[in-house]
């Protein structure tokens, strides 16, 4: 986690915004996952 923050400040402005995005549709999917189980009990 540490190495990840670190290798984004040493990255480029491309690379820098290509991992932001990464980022940022791993935490999408995460949320989905969370949604999903505390739906799934109830159905």
């Amino acid at each position: 986690m540490h190495t990840f923050i670190a290798s984004v400040l040493h990255a480029n402005d491309p690379e820098r915004r290509r991992i932001r995005l990464a980022e940022r549709e791993r935490e999408q999917r995460e949320l989905e996952w969370q949604r999903r189980r505390q739906i799934l009990p109830y159905l």
